[in-house]
């Protein structure tokens, strides 16, 4: 049986502030990072390879119906990033919905855009550029607008995903499996209220057996998705799921076991199969406890070619130590300052010790 979040749940999980693990890992970064609301910088901005991997991640895991009510299929070919935050800008505090009867000069200037021209320059370029945005987004009714070429290339990853002899077994049903989709689960950690929200989690109920699975889509070959692990801390990711998942499991399916954390892992870019990539303990063990100047390879994606680099990481329980710290010492210190009385030391290999 299939079993999905429903869009209330969704948003019951956005709206909570419970601790996440993508919150949380900005305080390896810094407590200003960590209590920073980063403005953008435009008012609008839609990246492509967000927009493709929401999208394979919303088909897959909250299926069609919820999908055809939170996208917009569009036959217009969409205009340039500035001006698109400019039309955004615009309808947003659109008083009719009319395109000539907007001002458009203010969001032309808070966008400064092409500052040498003339306003009446600027205003004609953005009026012919934007009159067609403007009307879609009136049509899309505040859904996410997809081109003909962005829709055809969630469809393919999507159906690459859930065919490929590699990945299509995991999306298997029968009398004795639950798939739960979009899993939110709520727990404690030291006195911590936490959630994760979980794409897959599979339930063999014949094996008693509970396999926790991710959905990834990268811009490069599926078989370097290693390489990105450790610089965007999947291992926080997984790990912080893992942590989640015994929790829920113990409430909902004490005598089961939880099986490898497992990232399915498609490309939005290059033509190559669609790879499973199983999370070792070790991986997990250094999401949840960091590790100790680790060293890894990377791809450069400027040169091509692999480079190395060596890393200490905190994992989540020291992050949430943090956390406290600062709840108790105030968010305006450092904690690897205050810590350290103010005094680091360099290495032969340039990490803090």
């Amino acid at each position: 049986m299939i079993i999905r979040s429903s869009k209330e749940q969704i948003q019951e999980y956005i709206n909570s502030p419970a601790m996440n693990q993508s919150k949380l890992k900005l305080l390896s970064i810094s407590a200003q990072a960590f209590q920073e609301v980063k403005e953008p910088e435009m008012f609008f901005e839609e990246k492509e390879h967000f927009v493709i991997g929401k999208g394979v991640d919303d088909l897959i895991t909250m299926g069609q119906e919820y999908f055809d009510e939170n996208y917009h299929i569009s036959d217009i070919t969409k205009p340039s990033d500035t001006i698109m935050s400019i039309v955004q800008q615009v309808f947003q505090s659109k008083e009719s919905d009319n395109w000539f009867d907007q001002n458009l000069l203010p969001a032309i200037e808070a966008h400064n855009y092409q500052p040498n021209w003339k306003p009446d320059t600027k205003i004609t370029k953005v009026s012919v550029e934007g009159e067609t945005y403007w009307n879609e987004l009136l049509q899309s009714e505040n859904k996410q607008i997809l081109s003909k070429e962005q829709i055809l290339k969630i469809d393919s990853i999507a159906n690459q995903i859930l065919e490929h002899r590699f990945t299509k077994d995991y999306f298997k049903l029968d009398e004795f499996t639950d798939i739960y989709y979009q899993l939110p689960i709520y727990f404690t950690v030291d006195n911590i209220e936490c959630k994760a929200l979980l794409d897959m989690v599979i339930v063999h109920h014949r094996l008693k057996t509970i396999i926790p699975v991710d959905i990834k889509t990268i811009g490069d070959y599926t078989k370097f998705f290693d390489y990105q692990c450790l610089r965007r801390r999947y291992d926080i990711q997984a790990s912080w799921y893992m942590q989640a998942l015994f929790n829920w499991r113990d409430i909902n399916y004490e005598r089961y076991s939880v099986k490898t954390f497992k990232f399915i892992v498609a490309s939005t870019t290059k033509q190559c199969d669609p790879v499973i990539f199983d999370a070792t303990n070790n991986f997990i063990n250094a999401g949840k406890y960091g590790s100790s100047k680790v060293r890894y390879y990377y791809l450069n994606s400027g040169s091509g070619e692999l480079e190395e680099s060596a890393t200490e990481t905190y994992g989540w329980k020291k992050l949430l130590k943090i956390y406290n710290w600062h709840n108790q010492n105030g968010w305006d210190k450092d904690y690897e300052i205050e810590t350290n009385n103010g005094i680091f030391t360099i290495d032969s290999d340039y990490q803090r010790s």
